[in-house]
């Protein structure tokens, strides 16, 4: 768990190592076109962004229950089961800053903030398991912290202004900091498949509780009477998109170190960035950017900055 299993891809062949490192980048180019997609929706076509994080958690439990009959499902121990459920609470509570953030700021620059998981996970692996840091670790904590702090920082006029989503950020990768950790031990004693689904169904049920709230349901019907045709292509397709991303870095956790799992995460910022330059040069009714040359070397900065972490603490233990 954490950075104490980094010694196994030492003994792990160089296949093993491979095969999750390939999951790990997989799962993130997965977030990065749901990301994208997030930033579409929530920003063009719904307008609450709660409503939409309900009916993204809804839809998500479909083709998990699909899976059950095709699995060896059951009950988990009573604390295994109790650990899923905080774990699912936590994924769909983090779930609401995030999308809040989304719907008021780029998508390069909310990419930058998931730098800070495996920050958090570290920081946990050393106050709950006894790990140290390395120096080399303090470097890339260094690089990631001021690579987010650059990439809140917008420029307008003469001036500099902080991003209203950084906050909103720092709760949601917090709170998915915990979830992953959580998950990396519960995948100690139970299956991968197992604990997904579980952890998805619990996940589910936690946002369905703020349809409690008469204002959240007056909102769902408004939001459903309105729903065009495009956000009933686009929200399943987001669904699927990110629960691929979300099975493929779990698994890839129950393969390898969490940790170092997450710290691939430079990997995914460069894909949002990439695509979402393109769009705003090419397809600005889709998204559209801040690329004046201030903001985009305020953004390139921060990109060298959180790339250059992530990959001095994927390998700082290797």
């Amino acid at each position: 768990m954490g950075y104490s299993r980094l010694r196994l891809s030492g003994i792990l062949g160089q296949k093993e190592l491979m095969s999750w490192m390939f999951i790990s980048i997989s799962a993130h180019l997965c977030w990065a076109l749901a990301n994208l997609g997030d930033k579409y929706l929530v920003s063009k076509r719904i307008r609450n962004p709660y409503v939409y994080v309900l009916w993204l958690y809804q839809l998500s439990v479909v083709p998990v229950v699909v899976l059950i009959p095709f699995v060896d499902f059951f009950v988990p121990s009573g604390a295994s089961l109790v650990w899923l459920m905080a774990a699912g609470i936590l994924w769909a509570f983090s779930g609401m800053p995030y999308i809040k953030a989304m719907q008021i700021e780029e998508p390069s620059r909310i990419n930058m903030y998931w730098s800070l998981i495996p920050v958090f996970i570290l920081l946990f692996s050393t106050l709950f398991l006894g790990e140290r840091f390395t120096h080399v670790q303090l470097f890339a904590f260094v690089l990631l912290v001021f690579g987010s702090v650059i990439a809140s920082v917008h420029a307008k006029g003469k001036g500099l202004s902080f991003s209203r989503a950084a906050k909103l950020m720092i709760i949601a990768t917090l709170g998915f900091s915990i979830q992953i950790t959580i998950m990396d031990y519960v995948f100690a004693t139970v299956p991968f498949l197992v604990g997904f689904i579980w952890f998805s169904l619990f996940g589910a049920v936690a946002a369905s509780v703020i349809a409690l709230s008469p204002w959240i349901r007056s909102e769902y019907v408004r939001e459903l009477k309105r729903m065009s045709g495009i956000v009933k292509i686009g929200l399943p397709t987001v669904v699927l998109i990110d629960l691929s991303g979300t099975a493929l870095s779990q698994l890839a956790i129950s393969l390898g170190p969490a940790a170092l799992v997450l710290a691939f995460e430079g990997s995914q910022i460069l894909f949002v960035f990439l695509i979402s330059t393109f769009l705003s040069l090419f397809y600005p009714h889709i998204i559209k950017e801040d690329l004046d040359k201030r903001n985009v070397f305020l953004k390139l900065t921060a990109l060298i900055f959180v790339i250059a972490g992530t990959f001095v603490l994927a390998f700082s233990g290797v």
